[in-house]
């Protein structure tokens, strides 16, 4: 069972403007989606794909570096030769998807990452999504990121088709089930599985403790009360959860920030 808000609020694209005036190119276009979209009336902007870095990330216009708005896919150079080859199929996946065809991006809420690289759907101007398809395919996974979370109930709902059919990433045992032992030198993009074994704090400012040592906070974009999710309860403690996000260290606790109910899954009660 995954905690999706299947009603996700439609964020305005507030950084749009700001954005598409670095970008504008004599042949932008803008046009809005239909209204059963998990993007509907959000503004594309037509780009050109200059090349493709790995499954989630890509050139356009040139030199402008883009993110992929709602997945990860496998590193290319993650240390195990299974991932990295699954990286060389997402990488070539996208290729494939892209080449040939006249796109667009939608900049999200947050415009870029930490990196400064533009956080974007890109999708063909059939409507057709980069992000949906690699998910589609196992090549992917979807993980809803601070406020760019409005596609985050379709992306799951694809991905759950690709698990049923154990593709790419999925027919690893190990991806499937998460990690369960962490050795305290873990990070990046993860999934993990364990028993809460406490909730405390309330609201946002919940913090839930897993048995594997794993702290999880709240991220400011998680619903409140009132929302069609409300926060973590109480009543989580004793059962088992598989949480996705990017793991770190604070003064050796490791910790995963949820940004989006997606983000947990409870695998019983």
């Amino acid at each position: 069972m995954v905690l999706t808000d299947m009603n996700a609020k439609r964020h305005p694209l507030r950084c749009l403007f700001f954005v598409g005036a670095l970008l504008m190119s004599p042949w932008v276009v803008s046009r809005a989606l239909a209204s059963s979209d998990c993007l509907a009336g959000a503004e594309a902007q037509a780009v050109r794909i200059t090349d493709i870095t790995d499954g989630d990330s890509l050139v356009v216009d040139g030199n402008i570096r883009l993110r992929l708005i709602g997945i990860n896919a496998p590193e290319l150079h993650a240390a195990d030769r299974q991932t990295r080859a699954l990286a060389r199929q997402a990488r070539d996946a996208l290729h494939d998807f892209l080449q040939g065809r006249q796109a667009v991006m939608i900049i999200g809420q947050e415009a870029r990452d930490v990196h400064g690289r533009i956080l974007a759907h890109v999708r063909l101007t059939d409507g057709r999504s980069a992000a949906h398809a690699l998910v589609a395919e196992g090549l992917a996974s979807a993980v809803a990121v601070g406020a760019n979370s409005r596609c985050a109930s379709s992306l799951l709902e694809v991905e759950q088709g690709a698990r049923k059919r154990r593709l790419g990433l999925w027919q690893s045992e190990a991806f499937e089930q998460g990690l369960q032992n962490l050795s305290g030198s873990e990070s990046g993009f993860q999934r993990v599985s364990g028993t809460v074994v406490a909730v405390s704090g309330q609201g946002r400012r919940a913090i839930v403790q897993l048995d594997n040592g794993l702290q999880i906070r709240l991220g400011r974009h998680w619903p409140g009360y009132g929302s069609t999710h409300t926060v973590v309860p109480d009543t989580l403690t004793g059962s088992k959860v598989r949480v996705r996000g990017w793991l770190n260290t604070v003064d050796g606790q490791q910790r995963m920030t949820l940004h989006h109910p997606g983000n947990l899954e409870l695998i019983n009660h």
